[in-house]
């Protein structure tokens, strides 16, 4: 069995609360298109920090993720996506 791969679009959570509420137009919420890898077991997102800054998320905590293989690191938390 391959890997599953989908095209989603990122959008910065608190660009989005600005525009709901008038403060910015829809054309300036930050947002990015990219292709991911589908984890059906995965309880969190996780982007790569070329992301987080074409997102402006700004990281707001740490934590340590487990990956298939029980591999471990740490990753930081930002913003809403």
């Amino acid at each position: 069995m391959g890997d599953v791969l989908a095209e989603i679009t990122l959008k910065n959570g608190g660009d989005l609360v600005r525009a709901r509420d008038g403060h910015i137009t829809e054309q300036n919420i930050r947002s990015v298109t990219v292709s991911a890898l589908v984890d059906t077991g995965a309880k969190t997102l996780v982007i790569n920090e070329n992301i987080r800054k074409k997102l402006g998320l700004t990281i707001v905590n740490e934590f340590t993720a487990t990956f298939a293989g029980d591999t471990k690191t740490s990753c930081n938390v930002t913003e809403p996506v």
